[in-house]
């Protein structure tokens, strides 16, 4: 029979119907503890050894189990600190496979944009060094917000560095269907020629951590698109602040035959 703690849910012992491996099975176990609070947030599941004698499991067995949490967002581990609850249900992942540029640069369609505020600013050093540019040049910035239906946790927080001439995008009325690049565009006649994206990991600001519904200084995947002009000048830079688990982009490579 499983092994249960004091004030622990019962849960039959791992019985692994057939073709199911034991680890499975144990990570199962797992997750319906923690969707039962019986391992709360902040707390430690067992020790990988008291695991192994609970479900009479080798450490190999166990550490598959304890992956699973691990990619379903539920646990970290860490050296000489065990593992940890941060989460008591799986986290919501969006997935978007990209196979070209415009692709790569959007949301799913059932992501909507929010713009929170809209101002013509100064770059501090923190902006220069994420636009490249030298500290007090004149951006007109939008910062919006993504969500997905009527899921609470925000998508991302993303802020639109535009050329202080572009400002009026604000007020098509279309403004918040249409990437702001085309829209920049279509309004002035210049034209996107090429777009440099990066992606690094970084952490989240305070100063949107609360809208973003995280932990300011937490895990964000970190996204700055360039899109830039015949001449390799900027139109738009865009900086986005994705919250660990909740955004995936993967790109999608096909063979193609072309012509020498």
């Amino acid at each position: 029979m499983t092994k249960l703690v004091p004030g622990q849910s019962a849960v039959t012992a791992p019985r692994t119907p057939r073709g199911q491996p034991l680890y499975q099975r144990i990570g199962e176990i797992l997750c319906a503890r923690i969707a039962a609070g019986d391992y709360p947030l902040g707390t430690n599941l067992p020790t990988e050894a008291e695991l192994c004698i609970e479900f009479s499991a080798s450490h190999h067995t166990v550490r598959d189990a304890l992956k699973i949490l691990i990619e379903k967002g539920l646990i970290v581990r860490r050296a000489g600190s065990g593992s940890s609850v941060i989460a008591l249900t799986e986290a919501t992942v969006f997935a978007h496979v990209a196979v070209d540029l415009h692709q790569l640069v959007s949301y799913p369609e059932i992501a909507k944009r929010e713009n929170i505020s809209s101002e013509h600013i100064a770059a501090n050093a923190e902006e220069a060094r994420l636009l490249q540019c030298p500290p007090g040049t004149p951006w007109f910035r939008i910062s919006a917000i993504r969500r997905v239906g009527s899921n609470p946790e925000p998508l991302c927080w993303t802020y639109f560095y535009l050329l202080p001439r572009y400002a009026r995008v604000i007020k098509n009325k279309d403004h918040l269907d249409i990437p702001v690049y085309e829209q920049i565009e279509k309004m002035s006649g210049e034209r996107v020629e090429r777009a440099k994206i990066e992606m690094f990991v970084g952490r989240i600001p305070s100063n949107i951590a609360k809208q973003l519904h995280a932990a300011a200084g937490s895990p964000s995947l970190v996204t700055i698109r360039r899109y830039l002009d015949g001449a390799d000048r900027p139109l738009q830079v865009t900086v986005s602040y994705h919250p660990e688990g909740r955004y995936t982009s993967t790109l999608d490579f096909k063979r193609e035959t072309r012509s020498r």
